[in-house]
């Protein structure tokens, strides 16, 4: 019979291929496990893909609270304000960069800087075209009698 180390550590030089088969083995264990791992997290997130739907649906219900009128005034103003903010210090920030006393220190803006200014003013525009529309169809869904 002999003993485990006898069967795991090769002791004579014709065992070579039980050691080439033993981890022939090996690598085709690791390979199901890897498998069964990603079926298990696929499996894992799709329950948790459904356990967030449905707390949404439930939160929709519990946060109706929002649609009222002094909430989304609310709301809709500091989103406003956000944005034209924004806009206002991307304005100022241009006009500051072009005043002739400014020349001399000019430096051209980095292209990290160009997309964060991009990005400030292109979402604030989309924040005022959003707004716009939430009002338009706020008027149209709710009529004032």
């Amino acid at each position: 019979m002999g003993t485990v180390a006898e069967h795991v550590l090769p002791t004579e030089a014709g065992s070579a291929d039980q050691v080439k088969k033993t981890a022939l083995v090996g690598m085709g264990s690791l390979w199901f496990a890897i498998a069964q791992a990603a079926c298990a997290t696929s499996v894992f997130l799709k329950s948790m893909g459904v356990l967030l739907g449905i707390s949404v649906v439930s939160a929709a219900g519990a946060l109706e609270f929002l649609h009222r009128p002094a909430a989304r005034i609310i709301l809709v103003s500091f989103a406003l304000s956000g944005a034209t903010a924004n806009l206002y210090l991307a304005w100022n920030t241009w006009k500051l960069r072009r005043n002739p006393a400014a020349r001399w220190r000019l430096r051209p803006l980095s292209a990290v800087e160009r997309r964060r200014l991009w990005i400030a003013v292109s979402s604030s525009l989309l924040t005022f075209a959003v707004l716009a529309v939430e009002v338009w169809a706020h008027f149209l869904l709710h009529p004032m009698h």
